[in-house]
Protein backbone atom coordinates (compact mmCIF):
# COMPACT_ATOMS: atom_id res chain seq x y z
CA UNK A 1 0.00 0.00 0.00
CA UNK A 2 3.05 2.21 0.00
CA UNK A 3 3.01 5.03 -2.53
CA UNK A 4 5.85 7.41 -3.36
CA UNK A 5 5.13 11.14 -3.48
CA UNK A 6 7.14 14.24 -4.17
CA UNK A 7 6.43 17.14 -1.87
CA UNK A 8 5.55 20.43 -3.49
CA UNK A 9 8.00 23.24 -2.68
CA UNK A 10 6.82 25.52 0.09
CA UNK A 11 5.54 28.86 -1.16
CA UNK A 12 5.10 27.78 -4.78
CA UNK A 13 2.76 30.03 -6.78
CA UNK A 14 -0.86 28.81 -7.12
CA UNK A 15 -1.50 27.18 -10.47
CA UNK A 16 2.07 25.95 -10.88
CA UNK A 17 1.90 22.57 -12.57
CA UNK A 18 3.96 19.91 -10.79
CA UNK A 19 3.30 16.16 -10.79
CA UNK A 20 3.60 14.95 -7.20
CA UNK A 21 3.13 11.24 -7.86
CA UNK A 22 5.39 8.40 -8.92
CA UNK A 23 6.25 7.71 -12.56
CA UNK A 24 4.42 4.42 -13.08
CA UNK A 25 4.33 4.32 -16.88
CA UNK A 26 7.15 4.80 -19.41
CA UNK A 27 5.09 6.68 -21.97
CA UNK A 28 1.70 8.36 -21.49
CA UNK A 29 -1.24 6.92 -23.43
CA UNK A 30 -3.90 9.27 -24.83
CA UNK A 31 -7.02 7.56 -26.16
CA UNK A 32 -10.56 8.49 -27.12
CA UNK A 33 -13.94 6.76 -27.37
CA UNK A 34 -16.40 8.69 -29.50
CA UNK A 35 -19.96 7.39 -29.56
CA UNK A 36 -23.59 8.11 -30.22
CA UNK A 37 -26.78 6.11 -30.81
CA UNK A 38 -25.58 5.04 -34.28
CA UNK A 39 -21.78 4.96 -34.08
CA UNK A 40 -18.84 4.01 -31.84
CA UNK A 41 -15.16 4.65 -32.46
CA UNK A 42 -11.99 4.00 -30.46
CA UNK A 43 -8.70 5.73 -31.27
CA UNK A 44 -5.22 6.05 -29.79
CA UNK A 45 -4.15 9.68 -30.20
CA UNK A 46 -0.54 10.56 -30.93
CA UNK A 47 -1.04 14.12 -29.65
CA UNK A 48 -3.77 16.21 -28.00
CA UNK A 49 -4.55 18.14 -31.21
CA UNK A 50 -7.26 15.74 -32.54
CA UNK A 51 -9.22 16.55 -29.39
CA UNK A 52 -10.19 19.91 -30.94
CA UNK A 53 -12.14 18.04 -33.60
CA UNK A 54 -13.77 15.79 -31.00
CA UNK A 55 -15.00 18.80 -29.04
CA UNK A 56 -16.72 20.22 -32.14
CA UNK A 57 -18.79 17.07 -32.69
CA UNK A 58 -22.32 16.55 -31.41
CA UNK A 59 -21.47 13.02 -30.21
CA UNK A 60 -20.08 12.13 -26.78
CA UNK A 61 -16.29 11.80 -26.51
CA UNK A 62 -14.51 10.07 -23.64
CA UNK A 63 -10.87 11.12 -23.71
CA UNK A 64 -8.50 9.39 -21.31
CA UNK A 65 -4.88 10.19 -20.47
CA UNK A 66 -2.95 7.44 -18.70
CA UNK A 67 0.35 8.62 -17.20
CA UNK A 68 0.65 12.11 -15.73
CA UNK A 69 4.41 12.54 -15.46
CA UNK A 70 4.62 14.55 -18.71
CA UNK A 71 3.27 17.82 -17.36
CA UNK A 72 3.45 19.48 -20.80
CA UNK A 73 0.90 17.00 -22.15
CA UNK A 74 -1.51 17.77 -19.31
CA UNK A 75 -1.00 21.48 -19.94
CA UNK A 76 -1.82 21.09 -23.65
CA UNK A 77 -5.05 19.29 -22.79
CA UNK A 78 -5.86 22.11 -20.39
CA UNK A 79 -5.46 24.67 -23.16
CA UNK A 80 -7.64 22.69 -25.59
CA UNK A 81 -10.44 22.10 -23.10
CA UNK A 82 -10.08 25.53 -21.46
CA UNK A 83 -9.29 24.09 -18.03
CA UNK A 84 -8.18 26.47 -15.29
CA UNK A 85 -4.56 26.13 -14.11
CA UNK A 86 -5.75 25.59 -10.52
CA UNK A 87 -7.81 22.60 -11.68
CA UNK A 88 -4.80 21.18 -13.54
CA UNK A 89 -2.76 21.65 -10.38
CA UNK A 90 -5.27 19.54 -8.44
CA UNK A 91 -5.19 16.85 -11.15
CA UNK A 92 -1.40 16.59 -10.94
CA UNK A 93 -1.46 16.54 -7.14
CA UNK A 94 -2.04 12.83 -6.59
CA UNK A 95 -2.24 13.29 -2.80
CA UNK A 96 -5.58 15.04 -3.19
CA UNK A 97 -8.61 13.85 -1.28
CA UNK A 98 -11.73 13.03 -3.33
CA UNK A 99 -13.61 16.18 -4.22
CA UNK A 100 -16.22 17.76 -6.50
CA UNK A 101 -15.90 21.22 -8.02
CA UNK A 102 -18.14 23.19 -10.34
CA UNK A 103 -15.93 24.78 -12.99
CA UNK A 104 -18.78 26.56 -14.88
CA UNK A 105 -18.26 24.99 -18.32
CA UNK A 106 -17.37 21.63 -16.74
CA UNK A 107 -17.41 19.84 -13.40
CA UNK A 108 -14.43 18.18 -11.74
CA UNK A 109 -14.39 14.91 -9.84
CA UNK A 110 -11.30 13.59 -8.08
CA UNK A 111 -11.52 10.13 -6.53
CA UNK A 112 -9.35 7.12 -5.69
CA UNK A 113 -9.30 3.73 -7.35
CA UNK A 114 -7.73 0.84 -5.41
CA UNK A 115 -5.82 -2.04 -6.97
CA UNK A 116 -5.66 -5.22 -4.87
CA UNK A 117 -2.91 -7.81 -5.16
CA UNK A 118 -4.49 -11.26 -4.80
CA UNK A 119 -1.21 -12.76 -3.56
CA UNK A 120 -0.12 -10.23 -0.93
CA UNK A 121 -3.69 -9.03 -0.19
CA UNK A 122 -2.35 -5.47 -0.24
CA UNK A 123 -4.09 -2.49 -1.88
CA UNK A 124 -2.46 0.26 -3.94
CA UNK A 125 -4.28 3.58 -4.40
CA UNK A 126 -4.50 5.42 -7.72
CA UNK A 127 -5.94 8.88 -8.14
CA UNK A 128 -8.35 9.42 -11.01
CA UNK A 129 -9.53 12.85 -12.07
CA UNK A 130 -12.62 13.33 -14.23
CA UNK A 131 -13.84 16.46 -15.99
CA UNK A 132 -17.39 16.36 -17.35
CA UNK A 133 -18.10 18.82 -20.16
CA UNK A 134 -21.10 19.41 -22.47
CA UNK A 135 -20.13 16.80 -25.09
CA UNK A 136 -16.85 15.50 -23.73
CA UNK A 137 -15.56 13.71 -20.64
CA UNK A 138 -11.87 13.83 -19.78
CA UNK A 139 -10.22 11.39 -17.37
CA UNK A 140 -6.68 11.30 -16.01
CA UNK A 141 -5.16 8.07 -14.68
CA UNK A 142 -1.75 7.03 -13.34
CA UNK A 143 -1.66 3.41 -14.57
CA UNK A 144 -3.39 1.59 -17.46
CA UNK A 145 -4.94 -1.11 -15.26
CA UNK A 146 -8.46 -0.15 -14.22
CA UNK A 147 -11.96 -1.55 -13.67
CA UNK A 148 -13.62 0.08 -16.68
CA UNK A 149 -13.36 -2.80 -19.17
CA UNK A 150 -17.01 -3.77 -18.72
CA UNK A 151 -18.01 -0.13 -19.17
CA UNK A 152 -16.09 0.02 -22.45
CA UNK A 153 -17.88 -3.14 -23.60
CA UNK A 154 -21.22 -1.53 -22.77
CA UNK A 155 -20.27 1.42 -24.96
CA UNK A 156 -19.70 -0.96 -27.87
CA UNK A 157 -23.25 -2.29 -27.70
CA UNK A 158 -25.69 -0.08 -29.58
CA UNK A 159 -28.64 -1.43 -27.58
CA UNK A 160 -27.36 -0.13 -24.25
CA UNK A 161 -28.82 2.88 -22.45
CA UNK A 162 -25.43 4.55 -22.18
CA UNK A 163 -25.15 5.10 -25.96
CA UNK A 164 -28.29 7.26 -25.88
CA UNK A 165 -27.30 9.42 -22.92
CA UNK A 166 -24.98 12.36 -22.39
CA UNK A 167 -21.74 12.96 -20.56
CA UNK A 168 -23.47 13.22 -17.18
CA UNK A 169 -24.65 9.62 -17.48
CA UNK A 170 -21.17 8.53 -18.59
CA UNK A 171 -19.74 10.24 -15.50
CA UNK A 172 -22.30 8.44 -13.35
CA UNK A 173 -21.36 5.10 -14.99
CA UNK A 174 -17.68 5.68 -14.21
CA UNK A 175 -18.43 6.57 -10.59
CA UNK A 176 -20.78 3.60 -10.25
CA UNK A 177 -18.05 1.27 -11.51
CA UNK A 178 -15.60 2.69 -8.96
CA UNK A 179 -18.11 2.28 -6.11
CA UNK A 180 -18.76 -1.32 -7.21
CA UNK A 181 -15.00 -1.92 -7.00
CA UNK A 182 -15.11 -0.52 -3.45
CA UNK A 183 -17.83 -3.01 -2.51
CA UNK A 184 -15.73 -5.89 -3.92
CA UNK A 185 -12.72 -4.61 -2.01
CA UNK A 186 -14.74 -4.39 1.20
CA UNK A 187 -15.92 -7.97 0.70
CA UNK A 188 -12.28 -9.06 0.38
CA UNK A 189 -11.34 -7.17 3.55
CA UNK A 190 -14.22 -8.87 5.38
CA UNK A 191 -12.90 -12.29 4.28
CA UNK A 192 -9.41 -11.37 5.47
CA UNK A 193 -10.80 -10.32 8.84
CA UNK A 194 -12.75 -13.57 9.20
CA UNK A 195 -9.56 -15.57 8.54
CA UNK A 196 -7.72 -13.46 11.10
CA UNK A 197 -10.45 -14.11 13.64
CA UNK A 198 -10.19 -17.86 13.12
CA UNK A 199 -6.42 -17.72 13.55
CA UNK A 200 -6.61 -15.58 16.67
CA UNK A 201 -9.27 -17.82 18.25
CA UNK A 202 -7.30 -21.02 17.56
CA UNK A 203 -3.78 -19.88 18.44
CA UNK A 204 -2.83 -16.19 18.65
CA UNK A 205 0.72 -15.55 17.43
CA UNK A 206 2.99 -12.52 17.43
CA UNK A 207 2.67 -11.92 13.68
CA UNK A 208 -1.13 -11.85 13.99
CA UNK A 209 -0.79 -8.46 15.65
CA UNK A 210 1.03 -7.11 12.58
CA UNK A 211 -1.66 -8.53 10.30
CA UNK A 212 -4.39 -6.88 12.37
CA UNK A 213 -2.63 -3.52 12.18
CA UNK A 214 -2.05 -3.91 8.41
CA UNK A 215 -5.74 -4.68 7.94
CA UNK A 216 -6.62 -1.65 10.05
CA UNK A 217 -4.47 0.62 7.84
CA UNK A 218 -6.21 -0.65 4.70
CA UNK A 219 -9.64 -0.01 6.20
CA UNK A 220 -8.64 3.51 7.26
CA UNK A 221 -7.24 4.34 3.80
CA UNK A 222 -10.46 3.13 2.19
CA UNK A 223 -12.61 5.07 4.65
CA UNK A 224 -10.52 8.19 4.03
CA UNK A 225 -11.50 8.00 0.35
CA UNK A 226 -15.14 6.99 0.80
CA UNK A 227 -16.30 9.80 3.07
CA UNK A 228 -15.23 12.71 0.81
CA UNK A 229 -16.55 10.89 -2.28
CA UNK A 230 -19.93 10.54 -0.59
CA UNK A 231 -20.00 14.32 -0.08
CA UNK A 232 -18.86 14.91 -3.68
CA UNK A 233 -21.67 12.78 -5.12
CA UNK A 234 -24.24 14.68 -3.03
CA UNK A 235 -22.87 17.98 -4.35
CA UNK A 236 -23.12 16.64 -7.90
CA UNK A 237 -26.75 15.61 -7.32
CA UNK A 238 -27.59 19.14 -6.17
CA UNK A 239 -25.82 20.79 -9.11
CA UNK A 240 -27.93 23.38 -10.91
CA UNK A 241 -26.43 23.19 -14.38
CA UNK A 242 -27.27 22.19 -17.93
CA UNK A 243 -24.57 19.52 -17.61
CA UNK A 244 -26.82 17.46 -15.32
CA UNK A 245 -30.08 16.18 -16.82
CA UNK A 246 -33.18 15.20 -14.87
CA UNK A 247 -33.18 11.64 -16.22
CA UNK A 248 -29.77 11.04 -14.60
CA UNK A 249 -30.98 11.95 -11.10
CA UNK A 250 -32.51 8.52 -10.26
CA UNK A 251 -29.21 6.84 -11.09
CA UNK A 252 -27.29 9.30 -8.92
CA UNK A 253 -29.67 8.56 -6.03
CA UNK A 254 -28.94 4.86 -6.50
CA UNK A 255 -25.20 5.65 -6.56
CA UNK A 256 -25.53 7.62 -3.32
CA UNK A 257 -27.31 4.65 -1.75
CA UNK A 258 -24.48 2.30 -2.79
CA UNK A 259 -21.94 4.73 -1.35
CA UNK A 260 -23.88 4.89 1.91
CA UNK A 261 -23.81 1.08 2.11
CA UNK A 262 -20.08 1.08 1.45
CA UNK A 263 -19.42 3.68 4.15
CA UNK A 264 -21.49 1.72 6.68
CA UNK A 265 -19.65 -1.49 5.78
CA UNK A 266 -16.26 0.21 6.21
CA UNK A 267 -17.32 1.61 9.60
CA UNK A 268 -18.41 -1.88 10.63
CA UNK A 269 -15.05 -3.25 9.48
CA UNK A 270 -13.22 -0.63 11.53
CA UNK A 271 -15.21 -1.55 14.66
CA UNK A 272 -14.70 -5.28 14.03
CA UNK A 273 -10.97 -4.72 13.61
CA UNK A 274 -10.83 -2.85 16.93
CA UNK A 275 -12.76 -5.68 18.59
CA UNK A 276 -10.39 -8.26 17.11
CA UNK A 277 -7.40 -6.33 18.42
CA UNK A 278 -8.88 -6.31 21.92
CA UNK A 279 -9.65 -10.03 21.61
CA UNK A 280 -6.08 -10.77 20.51
CA UNK A 281 -4.61 -8.88 23.46
CA UNK A 282 -7.02 -10.58 25.86
CA UNK A 283 -6.24 -14.07 24.53
CA UNK A 284 -2.51 -13.35 24.50
CA UNK A 285 -2.65 -12.24 28.13
CA UNK A 286 -4.74 -15.29 29.05
CA UNK A 287 -2.27 -17.59 27.30
CA UNK A 288 0.62 -15.88 29.08
CA UNK A 289 -1.08 -16.28 32.44
CA UNK A 290 -1.69 -19.99 31.85
CA UNK A 291 1.93 -20.47 30.82
CA UNK A 292 3.21 -18.61 33.86
CA UNK A 293 0.92 -20.67 36.11
CA UNK A 294 2.33 -23.99 34.87
CA UNK A 295 5.91 -22.72 34.96
CA UNK A 296 5.35 -21.48 38.52
CA UNK A 297 4.06 -24.93 39.55
CA UNK A 298 7.12 -26.62 37.98
CA UNK A 299 9.46 -24.15 39.67
CA UNK A 300 7.70 -24.71 43.02
CA UNK A 301 8.27 -28.45 42.72
CA UNK A 302 12.00 -27.99 42.26
CA UNK A 303 12.49 -25.34 44.94
CA UNK A 304 12.57 -27.81 47.91
CA UNK A 305 14.68 -30.30 45.93
CA UNK A 306 17.17 -27.57 45.09
CA UNK A 307 17.17 -26.47 48.73
CA UNK A 308 17.96 -29.97 49.98
CA UNK A 309 20.61 -30.53 47.32
CA UNK A 310 22.16 -27.19 48.21
CA UNK A 311 22.49 -28.15 51.89
CA UNK A 312 24.08 -31.55 51.33
CA UNK A 313 25.95 -30.62 48.16
CA UNK A 314 25.57 -34.18 46.82
CA UNK A 315 28.84 -35.03 48.55
CA UNK A 316 28.05 -38.64 49.55
CA UNK A 317 30.65 -41.30 50.08
CA UNK A 318 28.86 -43.97 48.07
CA UNK A 319 28.05 -42.54 44.61
CA UNK A 320 28.54 -45.31 42.03
CA UNK A 321 28.29 -42.85 39.14
CA UNK A 322 31.63 -41.31 40.15
CA UNK A 323 33.52 -44.52 39.22
CA UNK A 324 31.50 -45.32 36.12
CA UNK A 325 33.44 -44.51 32.88
CA UNK A 326 30.29 -43.48 30.99
CA UNK A 327 28.92 -41.30 33.76
CA UNK A 328 29.85 -38.00 32.10
CA UNK A 329 28.36 -38.81 28.63
CA UNK A 330 25.32 -40.27 30.36
CA UNK A 331 24.88 -37.02 32.27
CA UNK A 332 24.91 -35.03 29.02
CA UNK A 333 22.43 -37.45 27.54
CA UNK A 334 20.13 -36.85 30.51
CA UNK A 335 20.55 -33.08 29.98
CA UNK A 336 19.58 -33.36 26.32
CA UNK A 337 16.62 -35.67 26.99
CA UNK A 338 15.26 -33.39 29.71
CA UNK A 339 15.69 -30.23 27.57
CA UNK A 340 14.14 -31.90 24.50
CA UNK A 341 11.27 -33.24 26.57
CA UNK A 342 10.55 -29.80 27.96
CA UNK A 343 10.67 -28.24 24.47
CA UNK A 344 8.28 -30.91 23.22
CA UNK A 345 5.98 -30.25 26.17
CA UNK A 346 6.02 -26.46 25.53
CA UNK A 347 5.38 -27.00 21.82
CA UNK A 348 2.47 -29.32 22.56
CA UNK A 349 1.01 -26.67 24.84
CA UNK A 350 1.48 -24.13 21.98
CA UNK A 351 3.49 -21.79 24.16
CA UNK A 352 5.65 -20.82 21.18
Amino acid sequence: MKKVFRNKPIGIAPGTLLYTGEKRLDKPILSSIDYGPAHHGVEILSSPQPCRELIARDSVSWINLTGLHQVELVQQLGEIFNINALVLEDILNTQHLPKFEDCDAAVLFIFTLFHRDDQTRQITPEQISMLIGPTWLLTFQEVPEDVFDQLRLRLQRASGRIRHRGTDYLGYAILDTVVDSYLHLIAGLEEDLERLEETVFSNPKADDLQKIHAHKRQVLVLRRSLRPLQIAVEEFRQLDSELLHDETQPFLRDLADHLSRAVDAVDALRDANAGLLELYLSLANQKLNETMKILTIMASLFIPLTFIAGIYGMNFEFMPELKWPWAYPALWLVFLVVASGMLWFFKRKKWF
